[in-house]
């Protein structure tokens, strides 16, 4: 968010909805964008309907996908980033002018003293919700 550049070609690690909304952005700004992904469709966690209704439309805007791939190697030298993939039982070269990983989230909820409103967290730090989005604590006390 603080790049003094456009990048050239922007290589985003992770297709999940953090790093496709960074690929739009940069594909729209004019950047050329490919998405890396481990999982065999993007959004791995919705629907297989939705996600390949978003990759269809993402593609239709010149982002290009590696999906079902795994990240072997990366370089980076001088103004470039090259990556080695495995994509099935080929392996891939992938050069770009700049990386976002954007792959996995960590809770920060530990600073937030939700012990304090009484709000529950799981064993990982995040709050669970019931299909509401409520919290445990009855109405929003």
């Amino acid at each position: 968010m603080e790049l003094e550049e456009l990048p050239e070609h922007l290589i985003v690690l992770g297709s999940g909805y953090i790093g496709l909304e960074f690929a739009q952005m940069f594909r729209r700004f004019g950047s050329r964008v490919t998405v890396i992904g481990q999982s065999e469709q993007i959004l791995s966690q919705q629907d297989p309907d939705i996600a390949i209704a978003v990759q269809t439309l993402l593609e239709r805007d010149g982002i290009e996908f590696l999906l079902k791939a795994k990240v072997l190697k990366i370089d980076r030298s001088d103004n470039a980033t090259k990556l080695l993939i495995q994509v099935g039982d080929r392996e891939i070269s992938v050069e770009g002018s700049h990386l976002l990983i954007a792959v996995g989230r960590a809770p920060t909820t530990d600073t937030l003293n939700l012990a304090a409103a009484g709000v529950a967290t799981d064993a990982r730090g995040f709050i669970p919700v019931n299909e509401r989005l409520e919290t445990n604590v009855p109405n929003g006390r």
